[in-house]
């Protein structure tokens, strides 16, 4: 069963009290924790959604996130064209298409799509291009909610796994003592919080 927010910045927020002396208000916490969750989720990839995606006559890049406002980065572009159900296959740099086909760019006449490939957190190329616009699913990682009060999060539930939940809870534990100056705390909360991502600090 996914944590509900209010218990979980409820935590948070004794947690910074007892281990940094830290005084917070529940909306700043609740802030806080969800900015960490959304940042987490885009790291992890945890909470993933497929939504509808249409192409436009002879276009080969788009500003994706238009349409699909929620996404962070795309994970895969499935041509649900009939009587094929196919997915395209994942372009990871622009150099490959090159090496595909020299082209590349030019190619407005496809028949068929074949690859794509994300630039940054905005653009998204769907190779090659065709004569007409067609409908192609896109699966994504959703950019979770964040909510700015305590009341307006209270009756929501975490967007995380539970057990993913903790790592948010401690990386805004370490944000929060941050805000407070709280070095000594800090250095500790990131030994503690490091492992959890499978990282360590440099000697």
């Amino acid at each position: 069963m996914a944590r509900d927010y209010q218990t979980t910045v409820d935590l948070l927020v004794q947690r910074v009290r007892q281990d940094g002396g830290v005084a917070v208000t529940d909306n700043v916490a609740t802030e806080v924790l969800g900015k960490c969750e959304r940042l987490l989720n885009a790291h992890l990839k945890r909470v993933i959604v497929t939504g509808s995606f249409t192409t436009t006559a002879k276009q080969l890049i788009y500003p994706y996130r238009t349409t699909l406002t929620a996404a962070v980065d795309i994970l895969e572009v499935i041509d649900i064209t009939l009587p094929t159900y196919r997915t395209l296959f994942k372009m990871d740099s622009l150099a490959q298409f090159s090496a595909y086909e020299v082209g590349w760019f030019r190619n407005i006449t496809g028949t068929r799509f074949e690859a794509w490939h994300q630039i940054a957190r905005d653009f998204l190329i769907i190779y090659p291009a065709k004569a007409a616009g067609a409908t192609l699913n896109i699966v994504y990682t959703k950019l979770v909610d964040v909510y700015a009060t305590y009341a307006a999060a209270a009756a929501k539930n975490m967007s995380l796994p539970d057990d993913d939940v903790e790592t948010a809870l401690a990386l805004a534990e370490i944000i929060l003592l941050a805000r407070n100056r709280n070095a000594a705390q800090i250095e500790t909360r990131l030994e503690q919080f490091l492992p959890l991502l499978g990282l360590q600090r440099s000697k």
